[in-house]
């Protein structure tokens, strides 16, 4: 069952019972008839789901989203999902694939929700033959909605945990070894680690997540997304 935030070809404002603390109405002529904004008022809660358990992603996304949608309360939960790539994926496109896909799979098992969610971290060898570490976000206004996605700054590894990685380690698992530590991914990463805890990798990530939700902060310009901006006329 599709989110019962999304109606198809609403032709005036209404208020859905299941959800009364949201207005559907309409986008301007200049906009497909079929597509509209729904315009969230304080007191709404929104379902969002991310495609992970691993706490600095679920962190990550949480803070961006209650940074940019403050009068709004936004039940945020994470969930392991697959992405249907290798557990280190290398460049931006089989990056920004498993992103896709962990938001593809959360749609097709939640379709209840309102807002999916997902981070993907990457590598890449740049033009120089150094090692960068980046990561793609995917957002979906539920399983009907349009995506939008952004990418995260970039930054150099040092060779030593480039040559792990190109052996076949995970960056985390490298980190680890390198930096003599447990389980880096799930705190504060190897950005955490480089820039002497400056930014650590929710940090990182939450930049990213706050430019994929650009579309959701400006729904007038971007048909089919989710207008999570409070509806003043009400």
């Amino acid at each position: 069952m599709p989110s019962p935030l999304f109606k198809k070809r609403a032709k005036r404002a209404k208020v859905d019972s299941r959800h009364p603390s949201f207005t559907y109405t309409s986008h301007s002529k200049r906009q497909k008839a079929e597509t509209r904004a729904v315009h969230a008022v304080e007191g709404s809660t929104l379902k969002c789901l991310v495609g992970s358990k691993n706490p600095a992603k679920v962190k990550a996304v949480a803070a961006a989203i209650k940074e940019a949608f403050p009068k709004l309360s936004i039940d945020i939960e994470g969930i392991s999902i697959l992405s249907g790539v290798p557990d280190q994926p290398f460049g931006d496109r089989e990056t920004l694939l498993g992103a896709r896909n962990r938001v593809c799979n959360l749609a097709a098992q939640h379709p209840e929700c309102d807002l999916l969610v997902a981070i993907e971290g990457g590598v890449r060898w740049d033009d120089d033959a150094q090692l960068e570490c980046f990561a793609w976000v995917v957002i979906k206004s539920g399983p009907e909605g349009a995506e939008s996605k952004a990418r995260s700054a970039s930054f150099v590894l040092p060779k030593e945990v480039a040559d792990l990685v190109r052996d076949g380690m995970e960056l985390g698992d490298a980190d680890d070894e390198f930096f003599k530590r447990v389980n880096s991914g799930q705190g504060s990463g190897t950005v955490g680690r480089l820039t002497h805890g400056l930014i650590d990798r929710s940090q990182y990530y939450s930049h990213a997540v706050t430019l994929a939700l650009v579309p959701l902060m400006n729904a007038r310009f971007y048909p089919g997304h989710l207008d999570l901006m409070p509806d003043k006329s009400t």
